[in-house]
């Protein structure tokens, strides 16, 4: 029971943190803000972005199978 509780506390703050840097990504891809310094940070947001959205992907379907995560 606790490690359900634990690994969905973890699925909640990975998706937290993939929409925060969702909108850090578009932000920086697009010209909404003038001078704005993410512009340089674009490479280092998308593969950020893909890391995060990968591991909650992996928390996710361990947390509906009721397995742990397997990462390779």
């Amino acid at each position: 029971m606790q490690k359900r509780k634990l690994r969905k506390l973890i699925r909640n703050l990975l998706m937290i943190l993939t929409v925060i840097n969702f909108l850090a990504l578009v932000v920086a891809l697009t010209k909404l803000i003038p001078d704005n310094p993410l512009i340089e940070y674009r490479l280092l947001l998308g593969i950020s972005f893909i890391v995060f959205a990968g591991s909650a992907r992996l928390v996710c379907n361990s947390c509906d199978k009721e397995q742990q995560a397997e990462v390779n």
